[in-house]
């Protein structure tokens, strides 16, 4: 069976900072399903491989390259630090993971962190973040039935959100905390 080849938007948005064959091989991980539980905050992307070993990067938006992003920080615990330049795919393939087409252009490619920004959802996050940050009081957070509840009270008044959670392990994993 052949290997798949990065698209040409795919491989003109990533060509700064990975070449084609990391690229193949990235899209190789992704159609194993090596990559799992993928997810976003703020600028940054995050995901695990094989089930035990975080990565991410963080997103920046920038106006002195065409792509209008660039990966400001990254790292993948399964390959170490300053992956990026050895052309980690596991980076790569969360780097594809993270793009969409950008106002309903699918050949120009940005991140989905930084496109969030500018979406109704990201209106909502921030009314949240500033709801929740006038409630006095610190927000507490606790694992049950693989659901993350995060929770913040004052009096009887208060906001509560739920998460699902892949397991309890890797979310005190992701959070550092035992």
């Amino acid at each position: 069976m052949a290997q798949e080849k990065p698209s040409i938007p795919l491989r003109n948005t990533l060509r700064p900072w990975l070449d084609s064959r990391t690229l193949q091989k990235a899209l190789k991980l992704l159609t194993d399903n090596k990559i799992k539980h993928f997810f976003f905050h703020r600028q940054m992307a995050v995901a695990l491989v094989d089930d035990t070993h975080p990565l991410h990067i963080l997103f920046t938006p920038v106006n002195t390259i065409r792509q209008g992003f660039t990966l400001k920080e990254h790292y993948c615990s399964f390959c170490g630090p300053r992956t990026l330049q050895k052309r980690c795919p596991h980076l790569a393939a969360l780097a594809i993971l993270s793009l969409v087409g950008r106002d309903d252009n699918e050949r120009d490619l940005y991140p989905i962190p930084l496109h969030f920004e500018k979406t109704g959802w990201s209106k909502m996050a921030d009314f949240l973040y500033g709801w929740l940050g006038s409630i006095k009081g610190k927000a507490e957070y606790h694992l049950e039935d693989n659901k993350l509840f995060i929770q913040k009270k004052h009096g009887h008044e208060g906001i509560c959100c739920t998460v699902p959670a892949v397991s309890e392990k890797w979310w005190r994993g992701f959070f550092h905390t035992t």
